[in-house]
């Protein structure tokens, strides 16, 4: 069948032989896909950025011609498939596979994830565990800038019944997302998902670690204004110790105990002698004001004496 639809529709399109299909095929290819990856390469004749693009795609596909097959569409003897498709920009390509529209470029779109989708449901295709790469691809997502990227891979990921057994990992990863992005709302409905009670023990790591990274995030966004100014500033300089007691000072103003405490034992760490031990003084001082039976006193008086003996 597949092949009579190739005979069927192939012609030349920038000296390679490539195929296309016409308006009333669009159900008749997605009944193909059962087997195979589709590509639909939406395009013009008349587009330049079209000629280049398909160069640049078919240079990536061509890697993928033993479990998928490039099917082209000129949108402008297609129309009716240009509105199904819902085409706002060209070049537009789909993915399909099992009668389903798994992943979609538009242009401007970041082709790179586009062929990422492609990769995992090749490698699914084949038979190969992808869930492992998935979790390091979403693990390298740790920034403010590719935060919506490691929202958008986890969805993704949790939308594939195959890799049930990794849904809670992507589920920490996609809240991991939100964290960063200090969508706190999102992130905590997430987590509440997750059930540690799992004999799991890279998960109940995983967990763990984004659990502190909340927190850490968290008691970030709820500081002043200024003391995330003075942090800002000691990420240039950190080995201004002044600083450090400066930003310990503010912490107080804000009745930010735990911070000024953490603040000052880090300034211990580095310099215990420091300005006639004045860190180790400041906290003491911290100590009698907070009472001895004070959680963060008993903790704080713990570390302090094994920094000093």
């Amino acid at each position: 069948m597949l092949r009579r639809v190739i005979n069927r529709f192939s012609y030349q399109f920038g000296g390679i032989p490539k195929f296309i299909m016409e308006i009333n095929d669009l159900q008749e290819i997605e009944k193909l896909s059962e087997e195979r990856m589709i590509f639909l390469n939406c395009y013009t004749t008349w587009s330049s950025e079209c000629k280049q693009f398909n160069k640049k795609l078919m240079g990536y596909l061509k890697n993928y011609e033993n479990v998928g097959t490039v099917l082209n569409i000129d949108i402008d003897k297609n129309d009716q498939i240009k509105q199904q498709l819902q085409i706002q920009s060209i070049p537009f390509v789909a993915l399909v596979y099992k009668n389903s529209f798994i992943d979609i470029y538009q242009k401007n779109d970041n082709l790179d994830n586009f062929i990422l989708s492609i990769d995992r449901l090749s490698r699914e295709i084949k038979g190969e565990d992808i869930g492992d790469k998935i979790l390091v691809e979403l693990s390298q997502h740790s920034f403010q800038e590719n935060a919506k990227e490691l929202i958008q891979l986890s969805r993704k990921s949790l939308e594939n019944e195959r890799l049930k057994q990794y849904y809670d990992k992507f589920k920490l990863y996609q809240a991991k997302g939100y964290i960063i992005l200090e969508q706190f709302n999102m992130a905590e409905q997430l987590l509440n998902e997750i059930d540690i009670k799992q004999k799991d023990e890279d998960l109940n790591k995983l967990y763990k670690e984004i659990m502190e990274f909340y927190k850490l995030i968290k008691e970030w966004s709820e500081l002043p204004q200024i003391m995330k100014q003075e942090l800002k500033e000691l990420d240039k300089k950190p080995d201004d110790l002044n600083l450090r007691f400066k930003i310990s000072e503010s912490a107080l103003n804000n009745m930010k105990f735990e911070f000024a405490i953490n603040i000052l034992l880090d300034l211990i760490r580095i310099d215990r002698n420091w300005e006639e031990r004045k860190a180790q003084k400041r906290l003491q001082q911290i100590f009698n004001q907070l009472g001895s039976q004070n959680e963060l006193v008993i903790k704080g008086r713990h570390e302090l004496t094994q920094l000093l003996y």
